[in-house]
């Protein structure tokens, strides 16, 4: 399998914001950075057809004032023509019938998505979808958070889920049956280092490889990331690094492992960073041989982040153009 390099990717400024998009899809959240883009996008002139919105059950809150004014600010925000759909988090294969209804959006559009505050469940079928309908390239947008939230001093504490987990695959990406010799897993690391371990004992490959960001958005959090996975990592032998905030070179290096281990079946789990997991998620839609699995947990925490850091605009090409 050759290496692929072909994307753009922009931090976002006026000078490359899109003129105009015919829908833009976010998540409705409180995080700080949850209609960042959206609001850059408003500021700079891009005419936005249709708002679609991502209304979780779970990350609705009519007791907290101070949350329910932030969870709505995009009203403050954009006027225009709003869809909203009403979705439960821990159930992302609904958000297809929910996206197809009335014809909401057609292969012809000019589309924005936004994953900052999506969970990767969520934004890997969404994305799947629409490369199932045969939408072409996507503009796909990032806020990078400005620090993580950990619940104590400890670098340890960081939670973005709570209560008891599910391993299994995310909707729409199972792979293929094969009687391959070996099998793979792709571990793209995060904070949470028990869900790695977690899910390398339920998969039991014949090889480990971990993956972690460097560059990374802040340079420690690459020291977190191999502290926190400190286990796995003893076990694996094999630590490959990408770049943090470059989907492309996550697809590249995954590129390059199903090249060198041809006869291996290719496991990932997605744990880390956002722009990561979108590598990961472009790579599967491109080879549906390829497996995506994920740890499900009861709930998610509602805010992770506090404040922002840099925003990106990554063009995808959803249709394998090799």
């Amino acid at each position: 399998m050759e290496k692929k390099q072909v994307y753009k990717m922009d931090s976002i400024s006026r000078d490359n914001i899109p003129k105009s998009l015919d829908c833009f899809i976010i998540a409705a959240g409180a995080d700080y950075r949850s209609y960042v883009n959206l609001e850059k996008l408003v500021a700079s002139g891009c005419k936005i057809n249709k708002l679609i919105i991502y209304d979780f059950k779970q990350r609705q809150s009519t007791e907290d004032q101070e949350y329910a004014n932030a969870y709505n600010k995009y009203s403050e925000i954009y006027s225009e023509e709003t869809v909203l759909i009403e979705s439960d988090i821990t159930q992302p294969t609904t958000c297809v019938p929910n996206l197809t209804k009335n014809n909401i959006i057609c292969p012809t559009e000019k589309i924005g998505l936004d994953i900052s505050c999506f969970t990767k469940p969520y934004f890997f079928v969404l994305l799947k979808y629409l490369s199932h309908i045969k939408i072409k390239l996507i503009h796909v947008f990032y806020t990078q958070p400005r620090a993580y939230r950990f619940t104590s001093a400890s670098y340890c504490s960081y939670k973005s889920s709570s209560g008891p987990i599910s391993v299994r695959e995310i909707p729409s990406f199972p792979g293929s049956e094969s009687r391959q010799p070996e099998r793979m897993l792709v571990v793209f690391l995060g904070f949470d280092g028990d869900l790695s371990t977690e899910i390398s004992e339920i998969v039991a490959p014949t090889k480990i490889v971990l993956v972690n960001g460097f560059p990374s958005f802040e340079a420690k959090y690459k020291d977190i990331s191999l502290i926190n996975n400190e286990k796995l990592i003893n076990a694996s032998g094999k630590l490959l690094y990408s770049k943090s905030s470059n989907p492309f070179d996550t697809y590249n290096t995954l590129a390059k492992l199903a090249s060198d281990y041809q006869n291996a079946t290719l496991n990932i789990a997605p744990l880390g960073n956002k722009p990561m997991a979108l590598g990961a998620c472009l790579f599967a839609i491109h080879n549906p041989n390829v497996r995506i699995i994920y740890p499900y947990p009861e709930s998610y925490v509602n805010i992770t982040t506090d404040k922002c850091s840099l925003s990106w605009m990554y063009t995808l090409p959803l249709q394998d153009l090799a």
